[in-house]
């Protein structure tokens, strides 16, 4: 599911970008003189499109829909430290988790 997602994004991000595993099923995702503005509706609409491609996983046959949740952060407006940016994306990330559940709920 990791790599299927990973491919994904590479077809998905410019390649001056770096897609990073950060850990467990954690990734961050390096975008040089990249707009936070400009670059918050471009990975809403990756995501819709990475939720709505079936997968295939299993050897059954069945593709599974996948999904992934993110939070971004901006240097320097979100900090100047990478532990801060790290921070600031991984709260942005939690909120969205929540608001994704809430949507689900509905």
């Amino acid at each position: 599911a990791l790599q299927e997602l990973v491919v994904f994004l590479r077809r998905r991000v410019r390649k001056s970008d770096l897609i990073a595993r950060v850990g467990g099923d954690e990734f961050a995702v390096l975008m040089i003189e990249a707009s936070k503005d400009a670059i918050g509706p471009k990975w809403e609409t990756i995501r819709r499109a990475f939720c709505a491609t079936p997968v295939q996983l299993r050897t059954d046959g069945e593709p599974a829909h996948l999904g992934f949740s993110f939070g971004m952060a901006s240097w320097p407006q979100d900090g100047n430290a990478l532990e801060l940016l790290i921070a600031s994306a991984d709260s942005e990330l939690y909120r969205q988790k929540e608001r994704i559940k809430a949507q689900l709920a509905v």
